[in-house]
């Protein structure tokens, strides 16, 4: 079966990071590595896990397998690290499929509110069997989308009045869980952007910016250090030779035309700022800080 040894690394994993490193350890033998970093792939693999851990990584006979461990026979297969999803809607019944995919980390945009942070909290102590999660726990923009305004201050849409708000805002967000903060649009002025990047920063967490504009666009988005331009927001007007021919904002779907129009010294100035203003940036995070889903995949699956 395509995904019996996924499912085996996943479980046993997750059972012995949800209840502590007193469990006997766990490898997975046999498989061909493949380790994310570019590394040739290596035939006949064992991989250890201790705990939350990877302990230690190597070919057959060069790796000391722990006496007591529980071994999976990965033969025939490829072993590689979980997959991320940078965007998900996340939905009840979504957990097992997205893990039975390989992905194992998740930027969780679908759970929001008050159910937020229980449902992450739920999954990274093993009472939940999916991806790990990001919880943004609600999204900050220009327009309520269909709320009210008298919601609470943990409802799914925020909309701040000042840069001073926005901050604000961030704090509320961040203090009740959140792991980041999501601004959905890119239609309030710039000033507010700044302000709850930067108060995102100070608390330790990243700022996701859909950068569509006409408030932020996407290389002011990363010159204010956002660590994420979710959906590639904005990025295709950006480099178009002739953008005056596409609507702005996200009223206009019809990315693929704009990428046809793109025009490539605009598009390499474009990856030059990303590039210049990244920072190799721990954030601090409730997630368990090493991530030891594995997964194993036949050799011949698609």
């Amino acid at each position: 079966m395509v995904f019996r040894a996924l499912l085996g690394v996943l479980l046993a994993v997750s059972i012995v990071s949800a209840q502590g490193p007193q469990l006997a350890a766990l490898a997975i033998e046999g498989g061909t590595l493949i380790d994310g970093n570019g590394g040739a792939p290596v035939a006949d693999s064992v991989v250890v896990v201790q705990g939350n851990k990877i302990a230690a990584v190597g070919k057959r006979g060069q790796v000391t397998v722990p006496a007591g461990a529980r071994v999976i026979n990965a033969a025939g297969k490829f072993v590689l690290p979980g997959l991320w999803e940078s965007q998900t809607a996340y939905a009840w019944y979504f957990g097992e499929a997205l893990l039975n995919h390989g992905i194992t980390s998740s930027i969780d945009v679908g759970t929001e509110a008050e159910v937020a942070v229980p449902h992450r909290d739920a999954v990274l102590h093993g009472k939940d069997l999916a991806p790990r999660a990001y919880t943004g726990i609600l999204r900050i923009g220009s327009t309520l989308n269909g709320a009210t305004g008298y919601e609470g201050p943990l409802h799914t849409i925020r909309v701040p009045k000042s840069a001073d708000d926005t901050r604000e805002v961030v704090r509320t967000v961040l203090n009740a869980g959140a792991d980041y903060v999501i601004f959905y649009d890119g239609a309030m002025p710039f000033e507010w952007y700044k302000a709850g990047v930067e108060e995102a920063h100070k608390m330790g967490k990243p700022a996701f910016v859909r950068a569509y504009g006409p408030g932020i666009l996407p290389a002011q988005a990363a010159e204010i250090g956002a660590a994420q331009l979710p959906h590639s927001a904005g990025i295709p007007l950006a480099i178009a030779s002739n953008p005056s021919q596409f609507r702005q904002g996200r009223d206009d779907r019809n990315e693929l035309d704009k990428y046809a129009d793109m025009d490539d010294a605009k598009a390499a100035d474009l990856v030059k700022i990303c590039r210049s203003t990244t920072r190799r940036k721990r954030w601090k995070s409730r997630s368990p800080p090493t991530t030891t889903w594995i997964r194993a995949r036949c050799a011949s699956g698609g």
